[in-house]
Parts: structure tokens; C-alpha cells; sequence
């Protein structure tokens, strides 16, 4: 959901977003509501695994379509091995290391360590130290950096990952409540 509305904010124009957003709120809407009676349905009447089945069509259908829909305007034409090294994969690798030491040490909290051992806190603090990192390499290194900075200056931008942020935070801590 946060991907979708940041890459709305990037590419449609600010008097069409609301076309836009609120086409992505009704089918997340509607998601919402049929999602679990269906697959409620399904569990009742054959087995669990069916759930994870029904998603296949759903792939197959945005595998042949998206390829015949979509077309993506490139500036330059670059052979296979320009774009891997175009790639900020030092960028990539401190963020998705950071995150998931930081993540780590979230999930252990209070469920198979308390909040206040080092199994807990190291991770945490190693996490946050790594998304810094991240960002000083992306500010500073990065020819191509996968997170460019300069993006949030933008104030629609900006909210929009504010909004994805808090929206995060309240999904998950109503399914936490379930």
C-alpha cells in the first residue's frame, strides 16, 4: 500500500491523485472486507493450504498482462551489464542488512527476550546505527543511490511516506490486538 502511493505521488499529477488513490482505497476496501470471508469459505470446506492457491490466477493474470499494458519510456538504452553496475548495491545491502538486524531485534522483544536484555537491544541499536550508515552512503557515495535524499524535500512526498508510516503503525497494531 505505501508503494503504491508513493509511486502515485512521483508520477500522477497532484489534481489527479484522489482519481487514483481512491480507486487503490476501494479495491483495498474491498480486499479487506471479501479477503477473509473468502478465504474463511475455502478453509471450511477444504483445506488451508487452498488459501495460498487462489493467489495463483491473480499472478498469472498480472504476468501476461502487465508486459502488454505497461510501457516504460527509458532515456538511454544500456546494454544488461551498464544497468547491474547502475545498481547502488553497497546501498541496498547496508539498508536491507540494517533493517532486518532492526527487525530482528523488534520481533525478539518481549517475546522470546525481555525489552531491556542485550538480545533485544543489540540488534535494535545495531539496526538504527546501520539505517544512519545507510544514509550517510546514499548522501555522500552513492553515484545512483536507491534512496535519493533529495526526494523528500518534496512536501507531497514527504507526507506520503508520513501517511505510510502511521498507516503501517495502525495496521499493525490492530492485527496485534486480534
Amino acid at each position: 500500500m505505501s508503494l503504491v502511493l508513493i509511486i502515485f505521488s512521483d508520477i500522477v499529477p497532484l489534481r489527479q491523485r484522489p482519481i487514483y488513490v481512491s480507486s487503490i482505497q476501494v479495491a483495498w476496501a474491498l480486499g479487506t472486507i471479501s479477503g477473509p470471508t473468502i478465504g474463511g469459505a475455502i478453509v471450511q470446506y477444504t483445506t488451508w493450504r487452498w488459501i495460498f492457491y487462489i493467489n495463483f490466477p491473480f499472478c498469472l493474470f498480472g504476468l501476461v498482462v502487465v508486459p502488454l499494458v505497461v510501457r516504460l519510456k527509458t532515456l538511454q538504452q544500456a546494454s544488461l551489464m551498464q544497468k547491474v553496475l547502475m545498481v547502488d548495491w553497497v546501498g541496498g545491502a547496508l539498508f536491507n542488512c540494517s533493517m532486518a538486524t532492526f527487525l530482528l531485534g523488534v520481533t525478539w522483544g518481549g517475546v522470546q527476550y525481555a525489552w531491556s536484555t542485550y538480545q533485544t537491544l543489540l540488534p535494535i541499536f545495531l539496526g538504527i546505527g546501520g539505517g544512519v550508515v545507510t544514509i550517510v552512503w546514499e548522501w555522500k557515495y552513492a553515484k545512483n543511490p536507491f534512496i535519493r535524499l533529495k526526494t523528500f524535500a518534496n512536501q507531497s512526498v514527504a507526507g506520503v511516506y508520513i501517511c505510510a508510516i502511521v498507516q503501517g503503525m495502525i495496521v499493525s497494531s490492530c492485527t496485534s490486538l486480534i
